[in-house]
């Protein structure tokens, strides 16, 4: 074999197992390090016609970040993504204001009709998503001053259907 050959042979080896690796550390860095969040349900109410509901729960993504109080509506039969609220998501902005059950910001959900929501929250929460339309339903936002820290203990709370 000359001299070309064998750098040309040698190099190719070298490139194809530095991807392996790199692909390999891909692999167990996701594998290790993702899905690092967690969210833990807080309460969820159905809508009136039975066909949604709108869940809060707090979402924890380690120690690096604080404690987030997020808001999803659902289908009924549809369970809670490992991912962010839908409609809601707010923290306490580096301790501003008291926390809630959850270690975030105390919020409430209501129906005020099937495609009718109202979500309440503690005033001076740092507020990083409000979608006033979703899939159907029209949010309603209500920052509140008054707001007790346990309004609600952590379990899920009762839901009511027509």
């Amino acid at each position: 074999m000359n001299r070309k050959r064998i750098f040309w042979v040698t190099t190719s080896i070298v490139c194809g197992c530095a991807a392996a690796l790199a692909t390999a550390y891909a692999i167990f860095v996701s594998a290790v390090f993702g899905g690092m969040c967690g969210n833990e349900v807080l309460a969820e109410v159905v809508s009136p016609d039975g066909e949604k509901r709108a869940v809060v729960f707090q979402r924890d993504c380690g120690a690096t970040t604080g404690f987030s109080t997020q808001i999803s509506v659902l289908g009924v039969g549809k369970s809670l993504p490992d991912d962010g609220g839908n409609v809601f998501v707010a923290d306490t902005n580096h301790g501003a204001i008291a926390s809630g059950p959850g270690g975030g910001p105390y919020a409430s959900v209501s129906w005020d009709s099937a495609n009718e929501l109202v979500v309440r929250y503690r005033e001076g929460a740092r507020v990083f998503k409000t979608e006033e339309s979703f899939r159907g339903t029209h949010v309603h936002f209500v920052p509140e001053s008054d707001m007790p820290n346990n309004a609600f203990k952590r379990r899920r709370a009762k839901t009511h259907a027509p």
